[in-house]
C-alpha cells in the first residue's frame, strides 16, 4: 500500500498537484494547449481575432468619415437650396419693381407728350396775354409751371434709370458683368462703360 504522502489528497496521485504547486499553467490555459498542435491553433485563432477587430475598427473609421462627408454634402445642399430660394424671391421682387417703374415711366411719358403737344389748357394759357393777368394769377401760374417742371424732371430721372445710356431709346438689360446700363443692342456693339470707364464711349447725358 502507498503512504498518504504518496497517494496525495483523497487518494489522488500526487503528480497531478505538482502542476499547481509549480505554477506551470493558469486557470485560463488548458494544459492540453500548452504545446503541440493545440498551442498553434490557439495562436492562429488569436491572430484571426485581432485581424477581425482591426478590420472592424477600419470599417468603423471609414463609416464615420463617410457619414461626416454625407452630412457636409447635405448641409451644403440645404444651404444651396436656401440661396436659390432667396435668389428666386429677390428676382421676383425686382421684376415686380421693374414692372411698376415701367408703368410709372409710361404715364410720365404720356403726360410729357400731352404737355409738349399743347393739350394742357393751363399750359397754353400761361403763354397768352401774361401782362393782362393779375399778380395772384401769375403766382398760381408760376406754381403750376414749377410743379410741371418737377414732374418733367422726375420723368427724365425715371427714364434715365431704365433707358440705355448710349442710345437712350431701349430699356436696359443685365449685362454679363451684372451691370444694367446698356440695352441689348448696344451691349452687343460695345463694352460696359462702368467696367471700362477709361475707354471712350458714346454716351449721352
Amino acid at each position: 500500500f502507498l503512504s498518504p504522502r504518496e497517494t496525495g489528497l483523497n487518494g489522488m496521485n500526487s503528480s497531478i498537484w505538482e502542476h499547481f504547486a509549480s505554477g506551470s499553467f493558469s486557470p485560463s490555459t488548458s494544459p492540453a494547449f500548452l504545446s503541440g498542435p493545440g498551442a498553434a491553433e490557439l495562436a492562429r485563432l488569436r491572430q484571426e481575432l485581432e485581424e477581425a477587430n482591426s478590420m472592424i475598427k477600419q470599417w468603423e473609421d471609414s463609416w464615420k468619415q463617410a457619414k461626416q462627408a454625407c452630412d457636409a454634402w447635405k448641409k451644403e445642399a440645404e444651404e444651396a437650396n436656401d440661396r436659390a430660394s432667396t435668389a428666386t424671391l429677390e428676382c421676383e421682387l425686382v421684376r415686380e419693381q421693374r414692372e411698376t417703374l415701367e408703368l410709372q415711366v409710361k404715364k410720365l411719358q404720356e403726360e410729357i407728350e400731352r404737355i409738349h403737344t399743347g393739350q394742357d389748357p393751363q399750359f397754353l394759357r400761361s403763354f397768352s396775354d401774361l401782362e393782362n393777368l393779375s399778380l395772384s394769377t401769375l403766382y398760381n401760374l408760376q406754381k403750376q409751371l414749377r410743379a410741371n417742371l418737377e414732374r418733367v424732371d422726375k420723368a427724365v430721372f425715371q427714364l434715365q434709370s431704365v433707358k440705355c445710356l448710349k442710345c437712350q431709346e431701349e430699356n436696359r438689360v443685365v449685362l454679363p458683368c451684372q451691370h444694367t446700363v446698356l440695352c441689348e443692342t448696344c451691349a452687343e456693339e460695345g463694352e460696359c462703360p462702368i467696367c471700362h470707364p477709361n475707354r471712350p464711349h458714346a454716351l449721352q447725358s
